[in-house]
């Protein structure tokens, strides 16, 4: 025990030589923040991250030193994070060991939070996570912006153990003010239970995905689901991507000009151009009168002109070239019970 005690000892001097020399920042919050075991660390959270990966101009969020499970008491723990003075500062930063407050401080000027403790006793069996709250800056610049972890130490001198962070930097996205962009998706010839997957990618290829589960909707004899995001930006053009298996994918450009923004997604199977969820004569009948220009009661063309650009694709079985006669061929081939382009589909 006295030479686990001079080991702690010597620690904690270390700590104290290598530590930051805390200026203190007495204009500031200090409300406390407990350290508490996390479910980060179950989820495979080692090191640094944030607790969202993007945040509008004035408002806060978390930064999170996460430790892992393991089964030590650490003699010593050390960690200082570095962050952007032009578009955050830290509102609250006191992190406790044991119930405690250790040694610790922020500089929003230099752009860092930081702590020092020698000779504790830090369970680390569980898994420990240290909190800073920050706060977005009202005139900052949409973009992204990383944090940084020097040289962390928690450290075990009696088990030989010190901890190596998997992640040292961490990214979070100042964005626009945030979008609600939702909607149905609805389809017809698909089954109970199959998923749309929709996707918004912007114009720097950052994307966004979730999925609808479709039911039956009796009042339109189709399958229907809802979708959400909570997270898009107002003013960013997206392209929307919608897929559901069997079907011909969607795609269009949104942009949410309100923190509100409806848009609705109706999909056919590949070749049925008169969406009833089917394969007949009738979706082969459309291409061949599209093909002529015949455009009375024409799904793909209507007689005033205006192209369905998504029907037109629809009814396109190849994957090169254009809509033909060959598509039409495909079509009626399946409709008879033939081979076809659509068995290695479906």
């Amino acid at each position: 025990m006295r030479i686990k005690r001079l080991l702690a000892a010597l620690a904690a001097a270390a700590v104290a030589v290598c530590s930051p020399a805390f200026a203190g920042d007495s204009g500031e919050s200090t409300a406390g923040i407990a350290v508490t075991a996390k479910a980060d660390a179950e989820s495979g959270t080692d090191g640094l991250s944030v607790s969202q990966t993007k945040v509008r101009r004035g408002d806060d969020f978390d930064v999170l030193v996460t430790v892992p499970p393991v089964d030590v008491i650490a003699d010593t723990a050390q960690i200082k994070v570095f962050f952007d003075t032009d578009a955050f500062k830290v509102v609250s930063w006191e992190p406790r060991i044991n119930g405690r407050t250790v040694t610790s401080n922020y500089d929003n000027d230099l752009g860092f939070f930081a702590m020092a403790a020698g000779n504790v006793e830090l369970d680390l069996s569980s898994g420990v996570t240290f909190y800073a709250t920050l706060r977005t800056y009202k005139n900052v610049d949409v973009g992204d912006y990383t944090f940084r972890m020097a040289q962390p130490i928690i450290n075990s001198y009696s088990d030989g153990y010190r901890w190596q962070p998997a992640e040292r930097t961490a990214t979070i996205r100042v964005a626009n003010d945030l979008a609600f962009i939702s909607g149905k998706v609805s389809a017809v010839g698909v089954s109970e239970g199959d998923k749309a997957k929709v996707t918004l990618t912007d114009r720097d290829g950052n994307t966004l995905s979730t999925s609808a589960e479709l039911t039956y909707d009796r009042y339109t004899g189709g399958y229907t689901g809802t979708y959400s995001f909570s997270d898009a930006e107002i003013g960013v053009e997206y392209t929307m991507t919608t897929d559901i298996a069997g079907c011909k994918e969607r795609v269009e450009t949104v942009t949410a000009s309100s923190n509100r923004l409806t848009v609705d997604q109706s999909l056919n199977i590949l070749g049925d151009i008169d969406g009833d969820g089917e394969r007949t004569a009738l979706d082969a009948t459309q291409i061949l009168r599209y093909l002529v220009q015949d455009y009375s009661n024409n799904c793909i063309m209507s007689e005033d002109g205006v192209l369905n650009e998504y029907l037109k694709t629809v009814g396109h079985a190849s994957e090169g070239g254009e809509l033909d006669a060959w598509d039409a061929t495909q079509i009626l081939r399946d409709a008879a019970g033939l081979s076809s382009v659509f068995n290695n589909i479906n």
